[in-house]
Formats: structure tokens, sequence, C-alpha cells
């Protein structure tokens, strides 16, 4: 009997024993558990913010790539300016060279028209003609002097106007640029 009650004293032990590793080891589990699902969710947020900073680089990369065009857009623009501003800077001499020759031929006509504005003069040249017709040629070439000289003044006025807005032109994209 003895032995009997060693062997049951031994089984409660074991048995008691077994019990509470049990009970230890389902404790010791749902920690591991909750530990994983905690590892779990750090991943998830590491990930979805590894994700999000990776997008935000890509977003960062095309913002730079738009203003790199949008720079490159504008030295385009810039260059086209220039090379407006220089056609017209030539445009703008080549106009005053033909205000100044312009001029000169009118400086010379009126010259020419001074020596012969005389009334008497003009008379003169008429009545000493040879035909009546050459006295027609002669009235009609006065009158074609005379309209050729208002001609040149409106040329030039023309030009003069044509010139001062190309100049007014370039001042302005010269204050865009």
């Amino acid at each position: 009997m003895r032995r009997l009650l060693l062997i049951v004293c031994c089984l409660s032990l074991t048995i008691s024993t077994l019990g509470q590793t049990r009970e230890e080891l389902q404790r010791q589990r749902t920690l591991l558990q909750d530990q994983i699902d905690l590892a779990n969710t750090i991943l998830a947020k590491t990930q979805s913010t590894r994700q999000a900073s990776i997008n935000e680089l890509q977003t960062l990369n095309q913002k730079i790539f738009a203003r790199e065009q949008l720079i490159a857009t504008m030295g385009r623009q810039i260059r086209n300016i220039n090379r407006n501003i220089t056609a017209k800077e030539k445009e703008i001499m080549a106009l005053t060279a033909h205000v100044d020759s312009l001029k000169a031929d009118y400086s010379e006509l009126i010259q020419l028209a001074q020596r012969q504005q005389r009334p008497t003069d003009q008379i003169l040249f008429i009545l000493s003609s040879k035909s009546f017709s050459q006295a027609a040629k002669r009235l009609q070439y006065l009158k074609d002097m005379a309209g050729f000289r208002a001609q040149q003044v409106a040329q030039i006025a023309e030009v003069q106007k044509a010139l001062a807005k190309q100049k007014d032109a370039l001042i302005q994209q010269k204050a865009e640029k």
C-alpha cells in the first residue's frame, strides 16, 4: 500500500505539474501570439510608411521633372524673344536708314522746289512752251511734282509712325523679358 500511495502521490504531483505547465504554455503561446501580431502590425505600418515614402519620392521626382521642363520652356521663350528683339532692332535700323534717305531726297526736292517756287517762274515755265500740248505737259509736270512732294511727306510720316510703333513694341518686349 505504501507503494500504491507513493504512486498515487507521484501521479498527483505529475498531473498538477502538467496542469501548471499547460497553463503556463498557454499563457506563453498567447503572449507570443500577441508579440507576433504586434510585429505584423509594425511591419504593415513600416511597409505602408515605406510605400508612402516611395510615392512621395516619385511625386517629388515628377515635380522636379516638370519644373525642369518649365525652365527649359521659359529658356526657349526668352531665346525667341531675344531673336525677335534682334530682328526688330535690325528692322528699326533699316527703317531709320530709309527715313534718313527719304528725308535727304525730300530735302533735295524742297531745295529744287524753292528755286522753282516763285509763281512767276512757274508761269514763265509754262508760257515758254512751244505749243499748247507742251504747256499742258509742263503744267501736268508741276502738278505731279507737287503731288510727289506731298507723297514723300506722307511716306516719311508713315515710316516714322511705323518706326515709333516698333520702338514701343521693342521696349515692351524688353520690359516683359
